[in-house]
């Protein structure tokens, strides 16, 4: 059980470095539409060769 809480813990700090953390612990829901809508903007802007642009724009 022990081993459980320590790779809590982890996942817990890696979370919160990434800034997908709330201060309990919990994720923070309104971050990951948000971060979807990103993967899937930069992959149409890849598709349609605007990656560049996308990148400095």
């Amino acid at each position: 059980m022990n081993i459980f809480k320590t790779f809590w813990k982890a996942t817990n700090i890696t979370l919160a470095m990434s800034g997908l953390r709330v201060d309990a612990g919990r994720f923070l829901l309104a971050w990951i539409p948000l971060l979807g809508m990103s993967v899937w903007l930069a992959y149409e802007a890849e598709q349609s060769g605007w990656h560049i642009e996308f990148a400095i724009g």
